[in-house]
């Protein structure tokens, strides 16, 4: 068992990170079966996941009531962490989406702040000078959601937003044509509200990273206060995916009253839901037609007697 250093944060506004990531190499599938989800109806499994119990502290790490959670049991105003990391791997020349729901209610000192992060980091980092990237949800008397980057020993902050939301939902994005990858929020539940909070190129992320190079994901927890109770710091829902792909039109017919769209996108594996909303704003549901399948794209046909409509592609 490897103990590796993540670095300490420079400052208490920053996203604190966990002291050490633990890498089981046996229990990893390296660039390969990294898509899947999680909903932790059966606890945090084996076959999914390695834990990381007390990394920091006191701070425990458990599957219970459906979600993961993390627990301080003493009173402490002390650095607590612990977190779990998802077997799966994709390369640098795969397109992903991973995101989860989140929830933040704990209690904070004035000797920092208590997070849920949600972050990337280069595989192969784990076991020299670590390059990561993180989105977060911050308590403190300035909440906010965070994005932010380990390097070495280092860490910083590079964007933030205030926040008082306690469920959320935090979402990182990579698209391997541009190289970047891009941290999202939501500040609600539902997943309504949804925000792109930054973005860093993959030669920041990690300059040394190739075409066969893996990602690793974690979900963590950083406190300095305990007790932290069930309930109080969880996650959830975590799913793991390629990007949807681009949704075109490949034709038209249309009369004074209505109008067909004959819509298509690349069959990439993952299932998405064609959604629809009269403005770009919100108010996005679920398209019922039906839908076939043909070298390598779906094709599918929405009748529309609006005077706009808009059309995207949702990960189921």
């Amino acid at each position: 068992m490897n103990r590796l250093n993540l670095g300490s944060c420079i400052s208490k506004k920053a996203i604190h990170s966990a002291a050490l990531f633990v890498l089981l190499i046996t229990n990893r599938s390296i660039g390969s079966g990294w898509q899947g989800s999680d909903n932790f109806s059966s606890g945090i499994t084996s076959s999914n996941w390695t834990v990381q119990q007390t990394n920091q502290g006191q701070m425990a790490v458990v599957g219970t009531n459906g979600h993961v959670s993390f627990l301080v049991t003493n009173s402490t105003t002390a650095e607590q962490n612990a977190y779990i990391i998802w077997h799966g791997t994709p390369t640098t020349a795969e397109d992903w989406m991973v995101d989860i729901t989140g929830h933040n209610s704990a209690s904070y000192s004035a000797q920092g702040s208590s997070q849920l992060q949600f972050a990337v980091v280069d595989t192969a980092s784990l076991s020299s000078m670590l390059r990561g990237y993180r989105v977060s949800r911050r308590r403190a008397a300035d909440g906010s959601f965070s994005a932010g980057q380990w390097i070495g020993s280092g860490s910083n902050t590079r964007a933030s937003t205030n926040a008082t939301a306690v469920d959320f939902l935090l979402r990182l994005v990579y698209h391997s044509a541009s190289q970047q990858i891009e941290s999202w929020y939501a500040p609600t539940a539902s997943g309504s509200g949804w925000a792109k909070l930054d973005t860093i190129s993959l030669a920041e992320f990690s300059p040394t990273m190739t075409a066969s190079s893996t990602f690793t994901f974690a979900i963590l927890s950083d406190t300095y206060y305990g007790p932290v109770f069930e309930g109080d710091i969880w996650a959830d829902n975590f799913r793991a995916m390629p990007t949807p792909p681009s949704l075109l039109i490949s034709g038209a017919q249309g009369s004074a009253a209505t109008q067909v769209l004959h819509l298509a996108w690349t069959n990439n594996g993952s299932m998405f839901q064609l959604q629809s909303a009269g403005a770009l704003t919100g108010g996005w549901n679920t398209v019922s037609a039906p839908w076939t399948t043909n070298a390598g794209r779906v094709n599918t046909s929405v009748t529309n007697s609006s005077p706009a409509q808009f059309y995207r592609l949702q990960a189921n």
